[in-house]
């Protein structure tokens, strides 16, 4: 039987009122004409120099993105202090090793998945994995890149699907298809790397870029159908029974292809489907008929809010008022979140 908690969100997502707060703290970018598709909520701008294809990863301050300008072939890598609304370059990152190829090697559609580490960022592509050092955050360098620093030739084993920094472990864990892959943050190395089977799947949405959360001590990671849950004490799989908290079983059946965090929340991109689906454990998802969207999750992992948007990439700013999304690889938008209850931040 569905708990009255699962009806209470599919009404909640299927209604919800999309209020807008006042003010405006972010100042990213500039004002421009909307280009992209109408999503139902008000975009508010729209950055001004990474636009098309973009990935996008909200992390420490920063809004990081690669993409193009949208006026020539330049591919870039920068990001923007969520702050003081700076664009500052990162095209020194690109500028790695003459003879090896870079990150994006002049296609940002490369780009698979991104994290941040302390200071250090982690960019997989196509061309696979690099570890850039942010140290000095207005010249990012790269400091190691596999396959190219271990003089192999295939990357296609750090294509990653995603990538989560755990803190309680120092450790950045890479995920494609049913593996995992561990290593130290801040110390990549061909040796270093603990590759571990799992019992799940994340390759599913090559036309998305996919992505995983650390979350009020637990590793949230988008697996197709389902959002898998780990105890990163404890490094295992979080199993789904009667014993768990409502809330958690509610955010695993959910079939996530995007999992973000603003530090104290958690945002599911969900895509809807048809039939009634299998959630996490096998048991009948209430999900296959709510709308295609972004749920967003308290501190407690109650449901709060929906967001009406179906982005390729997307990131939150810190005090959870502006979400700025890639819906379809022309520009990236910044949107304020409709808040239905003006009391939650």
């Amino acid at each position: 039987m569905v708990s009255n908690q699962f009806y209470k969100m599919k009404l909640l997502a299927l209604g919800a009122l999309l209020v807008f707060t006042q003010g405006c703290s972010q100042k990213l970018g500039y004002i421009q004409p909307r280009q992209g598709r109408d999503t139902g909520i008000a975009r508010i701008f729209t950055l001004g120099e990474i636009v098309e294809n973009a990935t996008l990863l909200g992390a420490d301050g920063y809004l990081f993105g690669t993409g193009s300008d949208g006026q020539d072939v330049r591919n870039l890598f920068g990001y923007y202090g969520f702050s003081s609304g700076a664009y500052i370059s990162g095209v020194s990152a690109l500028a790695f090793d003459p003879a090896a190829k870079t990150f994006i090697d002049g296609d940002v559609r490369n780009i698979l998945s991104m994290v941040k580490a302390g200071n250090t960022l982690y960019v997989s592509s196509n061309l696979g994995l690099y570890e850039i050092d942010l140290r000095n955050i207005t010249v990012p360098t790269v400091r190691y890149s596999l396959p190219y620093s271990a003089r192999l030739t295939d990357p296609s084993a750090y294509r990653f699907d995603s990538m989560v920094y755990v803190p309680s472990l120092n450790e950045v864990w890479g995920f494609r298809g049913n593996w995992r892959a561990r290593f130290v943050a801040g110390a990549l190395n061909i040796n270093t790397l603990i590759w571990e089977q799992q019992p799940i799947n994340t390759s599913c949405f090559s036309e998305y870029k996919s992505s995983s959360a650390f979350f009020q001590g637990k590793v949230f990671v988008a697996a197709c159908n389902q959002v898998v849950v780990y105890d990163s004490n404890r490094n295992i799989l979080v199993p789904a029974n009667s014993a768990s908290p409502d809330p958690l079983d509610i955010i695993r059946q959910l079939k996530a292809v995007q999992v973000v965090t603003s530090g104290n929340m958690l945002y599911v991109h969900h895509l809807a489907q048809s039939g009634n689906g299998s959630g996490f454990g096998g048991y009948s998802n209430p999900y296959s008929s709510i709308p295609t969207g972004v749920y967003v999750f308290d501190s407690n992992l109650k449901y709060v809010n929906y967001i009406d948007i179906d982005p390729l990439s997307f990131a939150v700013s810190p005090d959870n008022q502006i979400i700025f999304a890639n819906e379809d690889n022309a520009d990236v938008g910044a949107y304020r979140i409709p808040w239905t209850n003006s009391t939650i931040r």
